[in-house]
């Protein structure tokens, strides 16, 4: 019996402050109808193995109502430039569908938040008591890091892309937050395109 997949998708560490992750382009295959696949292969593509390896089982993690793997178990490093190589840890995995995630962009800005003044009170006697001591918020520079990842699904009996998308999220802290925060903007834009039940 066949299952859905809620797909997910991650990548990269770093920085502080509240992270937000959304949607900013989509494509389906068309005529395509809801994905239902009983195997899914979580493949991250990054230069660095721990890094590749700590994204794709966060990635596992994160697909559910269907068997996951992830490709490191049968795909080693060494051989990820080897097409051929990963032809064959698809098929001998047994997966019909292939989840890939790769970092697009890692950006980094300074941006300049404008000091405030305080809301006036009813009562100026009020106000002018609260306010005259912090009668104005100074401005500060504020440092900001946003990792744009595309996130591919493609059909293993075919090799055909049937999904695509490419997520922003802004100020990550660490890969299992960006995956949890990606699944779900990645999920919630499948829904819409009736990719998802």
């Amino acid at each position: 019996m066949s299952a859905r997949i809620v797909v997910g998708l991650c990548l990269v560490l770093v920085t502080t402050g509240c992270a937000s992750t959304q949607m900013t382009k989509n494509w389906v295959y068309p005529e395509r109808g809801p994905l239902e696949f009983d195997k899914v292969m979580a493949l991250v593509m990054v230069q660095d193995p721990l890094t590749r390896q700590s994204a794709e089982q966060a990635l596992v993690r994160r697909i559910q109502r269907a068997e996951a793997v992830a490709s490191y178990q049968v795909l080693p490093f060494e051989k990820m430039e080897d097409v051929d190589e990963v032809r064959k840890a698809v098929e001998s995995s047994g997966v019909d569908a292939v989840v890939v995630m790769r970092p697009v962009s890692d950006q980094e800005e300074v941006r300049y938040v404008p000091g405030s003044y305080p809301a006036p009170y009813y009562s100026f006697y009020g106000y002018y008591g609260w306010a005259y001591p912090i009668s104005y918020s100074p401005g500060y520079f504020k440092k900001e890091r946003t990792v744009a990842i595309e996130t591919h699904v493609y059909d293993a009996s075919d090799g055909k892309l049937v999904w695509s998308g490419v997520s922003r999220t802004t100020n990550p802290n660490n890969v299992q937050k960006l995956v949890d925060d990606t699944a779900k903007a990645v999920r919630k834009a499948m829904r819409k395109y009736g990719f998802l039940s």
